[in-house]
């Protein structure tokens, strides 16, 4: 960045070279991602396309970067009036990808309890390593994927942990769950394994959250541990910690709300839908994660009901399996 003030990355759409369209699949920013001044500062941020089935990779994308000044006011809005477009093309070479591409058939049951996950198949390549895997609709509880899962490869002997900080998840009554990880294979290790610590479930009759906006309070929460925030502009706001000793987990809610006499009524997508902050304290290892809910303009009866889609909570249980 070399202006004198931060930039926020608004988001990145990924094209096929020539065409304007955004791909159907891809993944970039969704803006708050604050850039500041200095030329010798580095920003990282990752991006991810997602084909369907019958789809192929394109060989030649070109990259548009949303860049607008950093506002606190926009920050969590994904465009603005005053954005500004950085456009690279890239070249994506298919002919290593199908070099090293192989599908591994999984075909492993996980439960605890009487509780399942089901993990189908892993695909390896050099961009990246798919799991995919099903959530079986007879459980009892609401399993939304495995907890503290990773990928541990080892290459010359060293153990190397390759992140997930993606997934394609399960609809409301479980189903298809897709994870996304880092890949090494490229390096050939000798020995690729999946762990985790768990599932991540909840009791689905507690998956709710009533606030009364009037009296700027939350009558429930599953835990007790949301906290009423404010309520400004039509824009409402909670919060909860996330602990460092405690299980973390998102906190997602559906697009649609009851309000207090049983009516429907959806988010305002055009003022930002949903969105959250976080705020860390390395001296307490605490992080305060502000969640936004964006209504449309109108009065409500109240009180407001808004279905949880994930909530943090695990069931604990330690798993190893072999991938390669």
């Amino acid at each position: 960045n070399h202006a004198e003030n931060p930039a926020d990355l608004k988001r990145v759409e990924m094209k096929r070279r020539g065409s304007s369209e955004p791909l159907p699949y891809s993944i970039g920013s969704s803006g708050g991602t604050e850039i500041k001044p200095g030329a010798g500062k580095l920003f990282h941020s990752r991006s991810y396309i997602h084909m369907g089935e019958n789809h192929p990779i394109p060989e030649e994308l070109t990259l548009s970067f949303k860049i607008a000044p950093y506002s606190t006011n926009t920050a969590y809005e994904s465009s603005t009036e005053n954005e500004q477009v950085l456009d690279l093309n890239v070249s994506v070479d298919m002919e290593t990808v199908r070099k090293y591409i192989s599908t591994i058939p999984l075909n492993k049951m996980l439960q605890i309890e009487s509780q399942r996950f089901y993990l189908k198949e892993a695909v390896l390549s050099p961009a990246g390593i798919v799991l995919k895997a099903n959530i079986p609709s007879s459980n009892t509880m609401k399993v939304s994927g495995l907890w503290d899962v990773y990928l541990e490869a080892v290459v010359n002997g060293e153990k190397i942990r390759l992140n997930s900080d993606s997934a394609f998840l399960p609809g409301a009554g479980g189903g298809e769950m897709t994870y996304f990880f880092d890949s090494n294979i490229m390096e050939k290790p000798e020995s690729i394994t999946l762990k985790a610590s768990g599932f991540q479930a909840v009791d689905p009759s507690k998956m709710k959250l009533v606030v009364d906006t009037d009296k700027k309070e939350i009558i429930y929460s599953p835990d007790g541990d949301l906290r009423f925030g404010e309520y400004t502009g039509h824009t409402l706001t909670f919060e909860y910690e996330e602990q460092a000793d405690r299980h973390m987990g998102s906190v997602s809610i559906e697009p649609e709300f009851v309000d207090g006499e049983g009516k429907k009524h959806k988010i305002n997508e055009d003022a930002g839908g949903l969105s959250s902050s976080s705020r860390s304290s390395s001296d307490t290892e605490v992080s305060l994660i502000t969640q936004y809910i964006h209504l449309k303009p109108g009065d409500y009866p109240q009180p407001l009901t808004f279905t949880l889609s994930s909530y943090p909570g695990v069931m604990e249980q330690a798993f190893e399996v072999p991938i390669q």
